[in-house]
């Protein structure tokens, strides 16, 4: 197993497959990674153009020559000559599809059928005031079919109407046509079994993900209920010294993180990565006391469950869907958060309104996150990455952060390093004077003198022989 690394638009997408894999599979799965259509774009290994035609139908490994099991680099190239930019016009709807030169008007029809839910031969369609339906028309490609301003802009406008005549003769004929399927059709539903495909795979990586959260969670909000029971948290603050201490050991910590997580490269350290997740959770609940300083500690109980809400709502959603929708966790989220949220505010603030603005404000920013979180860990993180992705998911959070105490750490440490240089380089010219700068120029000049004359001789002994 190797990693196809495909770079587009300045991103890495990573694919994993093997050499004997044929290259057109492999570029399909990284199109519905990148939602674009494969044959729109080229792609190059080594600056070499790869076939994805599906008759050659060539393996990974009879293109690259080579049986070096290492990540292979493939850069994708956008082929604007190659696409074609369709608007549909049916009863006041725009419909835009993007569509290869070579495809046939015949796939475009299928594409219109479910777009608007129309059968075929229920409509016919006007393209540059002609009409085009014809069953002529349907093998043809669409640059056969477009004119010389189609051409030039990679535009085509299409008028789509319905047949009347169809629709009245549809009620007393019954045609078999459903059980015969095009060869058209049968790529699409083997594109379609490959989308399906991936999104069961993204829905699987990310539930696992969602469970680790869950657990971690968990054993954040029993341990810190009973700190909160026993007033541990009194020692984190009970007196300046402990809070000061509390606050430069969580500061500290955030900062260290920060300049871990912007350090981080593909297959760090496995063991690095377990040891921040599980210190992951001292630090949230010492977070935690050292926040009851300001907040009621009652609020910080009922956050992290709402947490623990959200991620039930994400492994609820992945279950039952089996593929990631940000709409569809978004609602769900939204819906069992309202519950909690009113809920808890009758029954134990009497409806308290600060209690509802402050958390619809936390959900939101939460929910939010959640959705950015499943969108970036889809498109870079790979299956094996699982550990990863919840180390990301519980530190990225503090990047916010980590800048302004980064800031804070350049002002407060590098400032009087450089400042100390200064003074050090000033005190040298003050001791030694100005003579010492005076010589090294001289010297420096002459090195250079020196150079450039040998340069020039070996020169003329060039144009001599």
């Amino acid at each position: 197993m190797i990693n196809a690394i495909f770079i587009y638009n300045e991103k890495k997408i990573f694919i994993q497959c093997n050499l004997e894999d044929k290259m057109r599979s492999i570029c399909e799965k990284f199109a519905v990674k990148a939602d674009i259509k494969v044959d729109s774009k080229i792609y190059l290994y080594n600056n070499k153009s790869l076939s994805i035609n599906p008759e050659l139908n060539k393996t990974f490994r009879e293109q690259i020559d080579s049986n070096d099991i290492g990540d292979k680099v493939i850069t994708v190239l956008d082929h604007p000559d190659k696409e074609y930019t369709v608007k549909l016009h049916y009863e006041g709807t725009i419909k835009e599809v993007k569509l290869n030169q070579d495809e046939s008007y015949g796939s475009l029809f299928a594409l219109i059928g479910n777009y608007f839910s129309l059968k075929a031969k229920s409509f016919y369609t006007l393209c540059n005031g002609a009409l085009v339906g014809g069953d002529d028309d349907l093998n043809k490609s669409i640059s056969q079919l477009s004119n010389k301003m189609n051409e030039e802009t990679n535009e085509i406008n299409l008028i789509v109407e319905n047949n009347d005549s169809f629709l009245s003769e549809e009620k007393s004929i019954n045609t078999d046509n459903q059980e015969m399927q095009t060869p058209q059709k049968e790529d699409e539903v083997k594109a379609k079994e490959i989308i399906i495909n991936e999104r069961k795979k993204v829905a699987k990586f990310l539930l696992k993900i969602y469970i680790k959260l869950l657990v971690q969670f968990l054993l954040i909000g029993y341990f810190l209920y009973l700190g909160f029971d026993k007033n541990y948290n009194k020692i984190f603050i009970e007196d300046e010294s402990s809070f000061s201490l509390t606050f430069r050991c969580e500061s500290f910590f955030i900062a260290y993180i920060g300049i871990i997580l912007w350090k981080y490269k593909k297959n760090m350290c496995l063991c690095c990565t377990i040891f921040h997740i599980i210190i992951y959770i001292p630090f949230i609940i010492s977070l935690c006391f050292f926040l009851t300083d300001s907040f009621d500690k009652n609020y910080i109980l009922l956050f992290i469950f709402l947490i623990i809400i959200d991620f039930i709502s994400v492994i609820f959603f992945l279950l039952i869907k089996k593929r990631n929708s940000g709409y569809g966790i978004l609602s769900l989220c939204l819906i069992l958060n309202v519950i909690y949220i009113c809920s808890t505010s009758i029954f134990y603030y009497k409806f308290s309104f600060e209690f509802i603005f402050i958390f619809f404000n936390l959900s939101s920013v939460l929910i939010f996150y959640i959705i950015f979180f499943n969108n970036y860990a889809k498109k870079r993180l790979d299956e094996n990455e699982g550990i990863v992705a919840v180390y990301l998911f519980d530190y990225s959070f503090f990047l916010l952060f980590s800048v302004p105490l980064g800031i804070l750490f350049a002002f407060v440490i590098l400032v009087p390093i450089c400042c100390f240089l200064v003074l050090l380089v000033l005190s040298i010219i003050t001791i030694f004077g100005a003579g010492f700068i005076l010589l090294f120029l001289i010297i420096k000049v002459f090195f250079t003198l020196y150079c450039k004359s040998k340069k020039e001789k070996v020169n003329k002994n060039i144009k001599i022989l």
